[in-house]
């Protein structure tokens, strides 16, 4: 499976009008690679209580999915939205 990006490809077929799935088909064999947009985010450390260590969760700054696993911080994706969690995190 290869990405790529559609509203190039559209404007192709618009400008160049083509007419056969033969030469669209060709068209789209010679589209670069696009690469997918990874959201970004980081975790951030939340009590429900002020100085209580056992009531720590951890949030997404993307979704807000919200963990109470202690490892969670150290998750490389948030489970719930995919971002890219290996950026700054709270400590």
């Amino acid at each position: 499976m290869r990405l790529i990006d559609a509203d190039e490809l559209i404007e192709h077929v618009w400008r160049d009008r083509l007419d056969s799935r033969e030469r669209i088909a060709d068209l789209v064999k010679s589209m670069p690679s696009a690469e997918p947009q990874r959201m970004k985010g980081r975790w951030e450390r939340h009590y429900s209580r002020p100085n209580v260590y056992a009531d720590l969760c951890w949030h997404c700054s993307n979704c807000g999915y919200a963990s109470s696993d202690n490892w969670a911080n150290k998750w490389k994706y948030c489970p719930n939205c995919g971002a890219d969690m290996r950026g700054e995190q709270d400590e």
